[in-house]
C-alpha cells in the first residue's frame, strides 16, 4: 500500500476498515503545502474536509470574545484534525494555521460522508473513535481545570516534542500562553522560575527540558 494510504487506514477512526471502503478517499485525497504562518482555514467557514498532517506541525485555535486566541491543540505528522465538522456537516469549529512548513492531505468532506453513509462498518469505526476520544477530552478539561498554571504548563511542555520546543518552530511564549489559559506576561514569570529552579533553560528563543523528572512531578501534582 502506497505511503499516502497508509497514512489514512492508519487513522483511529478508519481502524479496521477495509481498504476497498476508503478506496474512494485514497482516490480523493489532494496534497496542500502551507507556509510558516499560513492560515489553512478559519472558524466558521463551510468544511472542505478532512485534514492528516504528513510534515510539520499545525495549530489549532479559537478566538475568544475579548479577541484573545486559544490554542486547541497542536497537530503534529501522522495527526489528523477537523473531524467533526466532515462527521457532522457543520461549519469550521476552529481556526488552523502551520506553525512551521508543512504538508498535509485533504480529503473532500462530501467524499467521506458519502462512504458513512454507504458503508455502516465505516460510521461505526468512527462513532468509536470519537467516544474514545470524548471521554479523553473530557477527563484532560477536568484535570486542566483543577490545576495551577505551573502545572498546566508543565504538561503541555512534556507534550510538545524537543523540535516543537525550538525557535525555528515558532511556538512563541504567545501560543504557550494561549495553550495554557494565561497571558504572555504571567507566564514568561513562569518560564523564569522554572528556570532558575534549574528545571528548563532559554536558550536563543528555545525552551530545553533539563530536569524531566520533577516537570513529571510538577505535571502531575494536583491543587
Amino acid at each position: 500500500m502506497p505511503m499516502v494510504q497508509q497514512l489514512i487506514a492508519r487513522q483511529p477512526f478508519f481502524r479496521g476498515v477495509s481498504s476497498q471502503i476508503l478506496q474512494p478517499l485514497f482516490e480523493s485525497v489532494q496534497t496542500r503545502i502551507f507556509q510558516t504562518g499560513e492560515t489553512l482555514f478559519w472558524e466558521g467557514d463551510p468544511c472542505s474536509g478532512l485534514f492528516i498532517v504528513q510534515t510539520g506541525s499545525i495549530k489549532l485555535f479559537r478566538t475568544a470574545a475579548n479577541g484573545r486566541e486559544v490554542i486547541v491543540t497542536l497537530v503534529g505528522p501522522g495527526g489528523s484534525f477537523n473531524e467533526v465538522a466532515v462527521w457532522d456537516g457543520g461549519d469550521n469549529p476552529v481556526s488552523a494555521a502551520a506553525l512551521q512548513d508543512s504538508r498535509v492531505l485533504l480529503i473532500p468532506a462530501d467524499v467521506v460522508r458519502h462512504q458513512m453513509q454507504a458503508h455502516p462498518e465505516l460510521m461505526q469505526a468512527i462513532i468509536l473513535s470519537m467516544s474514545q476520544r470524548s471521554r479523553m477530552l473530557v477527563a484532560r478539561v477536568a484535570e486542566l481545570s483543577a490545576l495551577r498554571l505551573v502545572h498546566r504548563l508543565a504538561r503541555v511542555l512534556l507534550d510538545l516534542t524537543p523540535g516543537q520546543l525550538a525557535g525555528n518552530q515558532r511556538i512563541s511564549q504567545n501560543d504557550l500562553a494561549a495553550m495554557t489559559g494565561t497571558v504572555r506576561e504571567v507566564l514568561s514569570r513562569t518560564l523564569k522560575d522554572l528556570a532558575r529552579q534549574g528545571v528548563i533553560s532559554l536558550e536563543r528563543g528555545e525552551i530545553v527540558i533539563q530536569d524531566r523528572d520533577y516537570l513529571e512531578k510538577l505535571a502531575f501534582w494536583s491543587m
